[in-house]
């Protein structure tokens, strides 16, 4: 949600500023979230880590948050009609909702998972985890940055650029444990 928030843009900066600068960095966000999540997807299987697994998910479901955050700007933009008297703002909403949803069930997943690898415990490659570990490290910490550096026109770029260091230093907390 603090994506969403991210890049909505204000009627007087839609007109100002070149919005295609920073579309082009959520496309370049989204390519290298989905390019990540592929990574640990596959790292986690072969190192057998769900923490990578969680990560690649989590990776997952901010593309798909990009993605819907994205389109939910576009679509909020749309002059109002006589039937949608207050244009199409609530777009915005519903993506957030769906995001929200998304967000509850990888958590139900994991916590099955990891549930079951309490009761029976596997063993981790951990020189594996910790090489893809670093390179997600790497790559969101580049996503982050480009998302930070072209948008500056907007409303609120503290909140994902934020949200985005936290989740890089859960990372390194993660890694200190492999």
């Amino acid at each position: 949600m603090l994506i969403l928030k991210e890049i909505q843009l204000t009627h007087h900066q839609s007109h100002d500023h070149n919005p295609g600068v920073f579309a082009g960095s959520l496309v370049f966000a989204a390519a290298l979230n989905l390019l990540i999540t592929l990574v640990e997807v596959a790292g986690g299987i072969f190192a057998n880590s769900l923490s990578l697994l969680s990560d690649a998910l989590h990776n997952l479901s901010d593309t798909i948050a990009i993605i819907l955050a994205y389109i939910a700007n576009l679509i909020s933009h749309k002059a109002s009609t006589d039937k949608r008297t207050f244009g199409f703002k609530r777009v915005e909403i519903l993506a957030a909702l769906f995001n929200s949803v998304v967000l509850l069930a990888v958590s139900f997943f994991l916590f099955v998972e990891a549930y079951h690898r309490f009761m029976k415990p596997q063993e981790v490659k951990a020189g594996i985890m910790l090489i893809v570990a670093v390179t997600g490290l790497a790559a969101n910490l580049v996503s982050a940055l480009v998302i930070r550096r072209s948008s500056r026109n907007l409303i609120s770029r503290s909140g994902s650029t934020d949200a985005g260091v936290y989740q890089n230093l859960k990372k390194l907390g993660r890694l200190g444990t492999a």
